[in-house]
């Protein structure tokens, strides 16, 4: 997997390797933008230069296949931030040298009669950019990506500095981070004392430079793309990780453009998977269910991947784009947008396909159903004719009974639902029904009975808060009317939830109160977390501690509202209205109504 890991100094990262054959640096074309600011080239500057010789700047990973028999060129997949960074640095570092011997000529006799001097000023140039006496050609060190402009900035600022003038300047090139990252070390290099006078002579700038050149740099060299994903799970450094997001698009992409396709058009399209799915999680989530979704299809399925992991993604997909680059793309644009109504369904408007399961799929991420996201992504791209809220509904009381339960294990829940996947498909029809049959057959290890009695005794809100809070909201809106509907995960001031779980027994009485004479320790111990004495309210804070009867009759502060348990206004609460005390009889009574009510979803 590894061609090459070891240290080498600037010098040699920006020089020749040991065949004495030129380094070159490329940038894939489409991968993401030079994104360092102020705070990065201020760290990287002052690592550099307050330090000793020979600091020690981080990795790089790159892909060196060999290719090139006159060069050596390196495709960077990981430390683009900092080559690019580094370079901007010593091109500021050359302009500033410049700037000072077309001053005063006797610094430009200077630096080319001193031998020192001299064979620093040309190394400066070659770790920038090469020139082709025979072909009166030169060629830059690095090549940038083109987004956001990198490349055609970075171009035109070497052009300028060489005074080449090949380039024309790109249109609000000073804004940019290319121009303002050189323009940041530039001042830096030529900063004055309080008297006007450059703190930096000749000689404390090639002495800066030698800093510059005696740093070092883990270069890691492989021969795939593969083998390059493989290693950015296990490192981490000062860099932008590389996404298997951006590994992919630079496949198809790079194979696109080989066909003569637009590469503008194609990476505006990528940017539909980028906006749908945005985080590095649900990326590689995305895949990995899309591929799950869709094995099925001959032209996504590979008989030696039957299921998709971390580490056999890229070699998947390498293989889906070798075959069909354009067929790729048009399906993961396509289905990123059923995606995004999984992962982020709070965002689903109501004239979006998906908008009568806007609720049902707001509960399905909520109670933690990523597993299942292959599954409900196949239902929603392939039954969008058949109501699917039976099977949705279905599926959030199924992940809230194995949130509680453990059972499947967690390590299982991905092949059940590649397996019902395979079931489905094998039949071409959608039978709700017999679906739910299968699932309750995975997760029902008891009859309901025990379950129900292993319910009510299990101090559930201690194994599994999460848990229940689900459950309890579930059973919560089984009671309510559509009319009587509210968001239960809505966050108020620092996103905290406005309804939380609320305990009868509270967890903690005070000294004094009555709590600890009606509840022996041993009964608080084995209650106080159970189904049957916990409770939904948006006033936690207002019932807290209290006693029995004062949670009971609790009104709203400054009003007659009454918001107490025999409010009415949480239906789970039906219980407390004709109960004057709380005990234990009472908390397994109430849990066992609860609990029934539960296990009947699963009848």
């Amino acid at each position: 997997m590894i061609k090459e890991a070891a240290q080498f100094s600037i010098n040699h990262i920006l020089g020749t390797d040991n065949t004495n054959k030129e380094l070159f640096y490329k940038i894939p074309p489409y991968q993401r933008e030079y994104t360092w600011g102020k705070d990065n080239w201020d760290n990287l500057y002052n690592d550099l230069f307050e330090a000793d010789k020979g600091y020690f700047l981080g990795s790089i990973i790159c892909i060196d296949d060999g290719s090139d028999a006159i060069k050596n060129l390196l495709q960077v997949i990981d430390g683009q931030q900092r080559l690019t960074t580094l370079s901007l640095l010593i091109s500021a570092l050359y302009s500033a040298i410049q700037n000072l011997i077309s001053q005063d000529q006797a610094l430009e006799l200077r630096l080319f009669k001193e031998t020192r001097l001299n064979r620093s000023w040309l190394k400066i140039q070659s770790m920038l950019r090469l020139d082709d006496i025979d072909n009166n050609e030169s060629e830059n060190r690095l090549s940038l990506s083109i987004q956001k402009n990198n490349q055609d900035d970075y171009k035109y600022l070497l052009d300028c500095i060489f005074n080449t003038n090949n380039s024309s300047k790109p249109r609000y090139y000073e804004s940019r981070s290319i121009c303002r990252a050189y323009r940041y070390f530039l001042d830096k290099f030529e900063e004055q004392d309080e008297q006007g006078q450059k703190i930096n002579n000749l000689y404390s700038l090639f002495d800066l430079f030698e800093k510059i050149c005696a740093a070092i740099i883990v270069r890691i060299s492989v021969d795939n793309m593969e083998s390059a994903f493989v290693l950015f799970e296990s490192i981490n450094n000062r860099g932008v990780p590389l996404t298997p997001i951006d590994l992919i698009k630079n496949m198809i992409i790079s194979d696109l453009v080989k066909n003569s396709k637009d590469a503008d058009i194609i990476n505006e399209r990528w940017q539909t998977i980028v906006k749908n799915v945005e985080s590095y999680d649900d990326q590689v989530r995305f895949l990995r269910h899309f591929y799950h979704a869709y094995k099925a299809n001959p032209a996504i399925g590979l008989n030696k991947y039957p299921k998709a992991t971390k580490s056999n993604i890229i070699n998947i997909y390498t293989t889906l784009i070798r075959n069909n680059s354009q067929y790729i793309l048009d399906q993961l644009v396509d289905k990123s947008t059923y995606y995004a109504a999984l992962i982020s369904p709070e965002k689903i408007e109501d004239v979006d396909a998906f908008c009568i399961y806007k609720d049902l799929l707001i509960n399905l991420k909520c109670v933690k159903s990523v597993p299942a996201n292959s599954f409900i992504l196949y239902l929603l791209s392939n039954f969008s004719d058949q109501d699917l809220a039976k099977l949705l509904d279905y599926l959030e009381s199924w992940f809230i009974r194995r949130h509680i339960t453990n059972y499947p294990s967690t390590n299982k829940l991905d092949q059940i639902f590649l397996d019902l996947i395979e079931k489905v498909g094998e039949s071409k029809v959608l039978d709700t029904n017999l679906v739910i049959q299968y699932l309750n057959k995975l997760i029902c290890k008891t009859e309901k009975d025990d379950f129900v009695n292993s319910l009510v005794e299990l101090p559930i809100y201690d194994d599994n808060t999460d848990a229940t809070r689900s459950l309890l909201i579930k059973l919560e809106k089984m009671d309510r009317t559509r009319e009587e509907q509210v968001d239960f995960w809505q966050t108020a001031f620092r996103g905290k939830l406005v309804w939380s779980v609320e305990h009868v027994l509270p967890q903690n009485p005070s000294e004094n109160s009555l709590w600890l004479t009606q509840f022996s320790e041993e009964d608080r111990s084995d209650w106080q977390h159970t189904i049957g004495n916990l409770t939904l309210t948006c006033y936690n804070s207002k019932l807290s501690n209290s006693e029995y009867k004062i949670k009971c009759d609790a009104s709203e502060q400054g009003s007659e509202r009454a918001i107490g348990l025999k409010s009415g206004v949480v239906k789970i609460n039906q219980d407390f209205i004709e109960l004057d005390s709380w005990d234990v009889p009472s908390i397994k009574d109430r849990g066992l109504r609860l609990a029934n009510l539960f296990a009947d979803l699963f009848d």
